[in-house]
């Protein structure tokens, strides 16, 4: 199949090169390979800006980029783009560039208008729940078939409910409150907002089972609001308290300095009794009711009875619902993370099947349902996909055998078979059934499942190409990112880690160039010795004298532990005080830690790279930089087209 695939994405790419090369010339070459203007412009461009600290000339900017992409090649040569870091890192942002290139935006933006629209108004529904069981659909079909022919003979919601629905609603007659957009699965809020007034649904299906919807009522959607609340639990003295506090707050007295000292509600008393946002069916009636009529913000209700005790309310903040275009965004985040997400992914799965012409050839997946219902030792299914060379689809005009989907198949029945034992094992595990992907699948419907997971792959792994070959910014980018990929491991492997644990390479090159890393004054080369109490410093001075240079960290560890500290390195006069008092002999230096010793001695010079090991190594670092383009240099045979670079414009 890959193989296949990539013959279909070389002839389209073939396409557009040939259309594309008299208006995109190849400007240099490095090592024989091409490299076309468009490329050099766009990252000359993009790194050149008039905004640039430093905007470099375009003679300058030509020696910059060919070294840039004479390390690239290197990196290629190594083979370090087959490296799985690379290919993982590089897939994630090639997938996350492309997605907004694959989606029907036709259909989201629909999707996103219908939701915004929804929020217009509430939905008051009641709904009959009939769960499936297993795999026994017919069972619960019959069910909730049967329950709605009693409806339409008469028979009252609300009792069938009780009587009949699955849901923990059965116990208010199915009542579910308000439904609003994003408030349940897609299915049953589209069947919600579809169903009029007094009026129930035909019976359809979700995740959950098969429903009844009835809506009682459908209004203009309440702005959400902001309030804080004083609570008092209902007790003896709860009214003439709250009364008191309402009293207050009538003469003058803040809210904010009232609710912390007096509200039961403790949780929300910390916060300044904030309650969030007040949408409908959140709160009790009577909170909502209060709420509506409270006009400003700032307002404080009259107290309000709930069945929970006694409340002043305070209007923090108005929420309007804004325009269609001020709600896109966010909207379109709800819809990509709803099941509405799935009707954008078969719009565009339709689309690219008619596209690239794919159809299924008749009888083609035959084969996989009966092995579906098989349980055929892994080996065993292996063997036998490996000779299935009967026709299975038709993509631009070309057959594809059965077996380049028997790969992907194999994977997908192992999953299958473990999760129906899990299920026949665990029946009554409810998080082992709402785990399973595919247990309450018949073989059937398995491998229909599987294969439409398959085919919707690899045409969007087609597209990705047809795109990325059409469309030059896009391919620009996935180049530039590619690139940037290559440069910083090839880099790191060649310079910056080998510059870091280099300690021979280090060592030779501060030898050869001391003259660079002189001094202007005697810097201490040794360690501070920070001690917890006076005894600890005595007996740590002692050791100094009884234990070798190299063995006394270790042992001050061992005998202190965190006791003592030991700093080791080089420091000039003014960066330690310590050092300062008692080696540079500063009696101004006023020291924290008052047990404290140096252990060491003054330097005139650095006497080995350790000594300045900063800024030796960002030196030897360039070193090898410069070594290494010198090299590629050679190795790589530089062609500049003078007459094509002309055409860039600077």
């Amino acid at each position: 199949m890959k193989l296949k695939l990539a013959f279909l994405v070389g002839a389209l790419i073939s396409t557009v090169s040939v259309s594309s090369q008299e208006s995109d010339p190849v400007i240099m070459t490095i090592g024989g390979e091409p490299i076309h203007k468009s490329e050099f412009e766009y990252i000359y461009h993009k790194n050149n800006t008039n905004t640039s600290l430093e905007k470099k000339s375009l003679d300058e900017y030509v020696n910059l980029f060919v070294n840039f992409k004479m390390k690239v090649f290197e990196a290629k040569e190594n083979a370090m783009d087959d490296k799985a870091s690379f290919l993982r890192e590089y897939k994630s942002y090639e997938d996350q560039l492309v997605a907004p290139y694959l989606i029907d935006k036709a259909v989201e933006d629909s999707l996103i208008k219908e939701a915004y629209d929804r929020m217009q108004e509430e939905i008051t529904a009641s709904h009959i729940l009939v769960k499936i069981e297993g795999e026994d659909t017919l069972k619960a079909y019959q069910k909730i078939n049967a329950i709605y022919s009693k409806l339409k003979g008469g028979v009252d919601f609300a009792t069938l409910a009780r009587d009949s629905s699955d849901c923990p609603s059965s116990r208010t007659g199915g009542s579910l409150g308000i439904v609003t957009p994003f408030s349940t699965v897609y299915p049953f809020e589209n069947m919600a907002y579809k169903t009029s007034v007094g009026k129930f649904s035909k019976p359809f299906r979700t995740e959950f089972g098969y429903h009844i919807v009835y809506v009682t009522n459908r209004k203009k959607a309440n702005i959400p609001v902001r309030v804080s609340h004083i609570y008092k639990r209902m007790s003896d003295n709860a009214k003439s308290q709250i009364d008191s506090l309402y009293l207050l707050l009538k003469n003058g007295a803040k809210f904010e300095d009232l609710v912390e000292k007096n509200s039961d509600d403790r949780e929300s008393a910390y916060k300044g009794g904030d309650l969030g946002w007040i949408t409908t069916g959140r709160y009790p009636i009577q909170i909502e009711n209060m709420v509506r009529q409270l006009e400003n913000e700032g307002d404080i209700s009259p107290v309000v009875e709930t069945p929970f005790g006694y409340h002043i309310l305070f209007l923090k903040e108005k929420k309007i619902l804004g325009t269609y275009e001020e709600n896109y965004e966010n909207i379109k985040k709800k819809v990509e993370r709803d099941s509405r997400s799935s009707i954008v992914s078969h719009k565009t799965l339709e689309r690219l099947a008619l596209k690239y012409d794919f159809t299924i050839v008749d009888g083609g997946l035959d084969v996989f349902y009966k092995l579906a219902e098989d349980s055929l030792p892994f080996q065993k299914l292996t063997d036998v996909c490996k000779n299935l060379y009967a026709p299975l689809y038709i993509m631009n005009g070309e057959y594809f055998p059965q077996n380049v989907f028997s790969d992907y198949f194999k994977e997908q029945k192992y999953a299958y078979d473990s999760e129906r034992k899990s299920l026949r094992n665990n029946d009554n595990n409810k998080r082992t059934r709402e785990n399973n992907k595919y247990a309450h699948l018949s073989p059937v419907d398995f491998v229909n499942a599987v294969f439409y997971e398959y085919y919707n792959k690899e045409l969007i792994e087609l597209e990705k190409k047809d795109l990325i070959a059409k469309n030059s910014d896009l391919r620009n980018l996935l180049r530039e990112y590619s690139d940037g990929l290559l440069l910083f491991d090839i880099s790191n492997t060649k310079v910056w880690s080998k510059a870091s644990s280099d300690d021979k390479g280090l060592s030779r090159f501060f030898d050869e160039n001391k003259a660079n890393y002189k001094w202007d004054a005697p810097r201490f080369k040794g360690k501070i010795v920070y001690c917890s109490d006076s005894s600890i410093m005595v007996t740590a001075k002692k050791l100094m004298n009884t234990v070798p240079a190299d063995s006394f960290d270790a042992k001050v560890k061992q005998q202190f532990d965190k006791k003592v500290k030991i700093e080791n390195g080089t420091y000039p006069k003014g960066v330690n005080k310590a050092v300062d008092k008692e080696i540079f002999k500063d009696k101004t230096a006023e020291v924290k830690d008052k047990y404290t010793f140096c252990i060491g001695k003054l330097i005139n010079a650095p006497e080995s790279y350790k000594d300045v090991k900063g800024p030796v190594t960002a030196d030897y670092q360039n070193y090898l930089e410069d070594e290494w383009v010198a090299r590629l240099r050679k190795k790589y045979n530089v062609v500049i087209k003078q007459d094509v670079l002309k055409t860039v414009k600077e």
